[in-house]
């Protein structure tokens, strides 16, 4: 994957990913040389002939992480919350907003509930509810690749083959057609419910 930012002073943040220990080299010649290896051309034709401003820095901390604290006791007047309960692979581009419907969810619990008769379960059991969504998003995309190390998903129902086979063949397509990558991103980034993605003229643009 590759992501180009137009930023100020006519400067671009260049940013390009893989997957499966395939990463992009630190030094100039094997980033350029990565770049030219995607899907579509622009990415490298934007930077062959850039002067870097700066070293090329790496950031590897793709993993997601749940922790089910809503099936265990807490110590009274103790809760968990953002990172720490839900932690999703930064490239889906979740996790600040994760964090702040976490922070409603608590905000919504302290409002409903007396300060003597303050429920931490019940918290931890709406947080949960509230994170699965953006978690089932994550994992079920990661969990298809052949290096992911972890849990991965035991469907095999022809339904969750036939949503498997859409998605692929919309993310695939999202290389080349703005709007639809733009709709990707927007249920990606929790701008848009998830049924974006199946409103028939999504599909019409994906399946012709």
């Amino acid at each position: 994957m590759g992501y180009l930012a137009q930023i100020e002073n006519g400067e671009l943040i260049a940013t390009l990913g893989g997957y499966g220990k395939d990463f992009p080299p630190l030094e100039d010649r094997g980033f350029l040389k990565f770049a030219q290896s995607l899907a579509q051309p622009q990415f490298y034709q934007a930077i062959a002939d850039a002067t870097p401003t700066s070293p090329i820095y790496a950031h590897r901390a793709t993993a997601n992480r749940l922790r089910n604290y809503e099936k265990i006791k807490l110590p009274q007047n103790f809760i968990t919350l953002g990172d720490a309960v839900c932690a999703l692979c930064p490239v889906y581009g979740q996790g600040m907003t994760v964090s702040a419907l976490g922070v409603m969810t608590l905000q919504m619990w302290l409002n409903k509930s007396s300060i003597n008769k303050l429920d931490n379960n019940r918290f931890q059991k709406q947080l949960a509810k509230n994170n699965s969504f953006h978690w089932t998003f994550a994992t079920s995309q990661d969990s298809r690749f052949p290096s992911t190390v972890g849990g991965k998903s035991s469907k095999k129902g022809a339904m969750n083959k036939l949503l498997a086979g859409y998605m692929n063949k919309l993310v695939a397509k999202s290389a080349y057609e703005p709007k639809l990558y733009l709709r990707f991103l927007e249920v990606g980034h929790l701008l848009r419910s998830p049924l974006a993605l199946y409103h028939p003229g999504i599909i019409w643009q994906v399946l012709t």
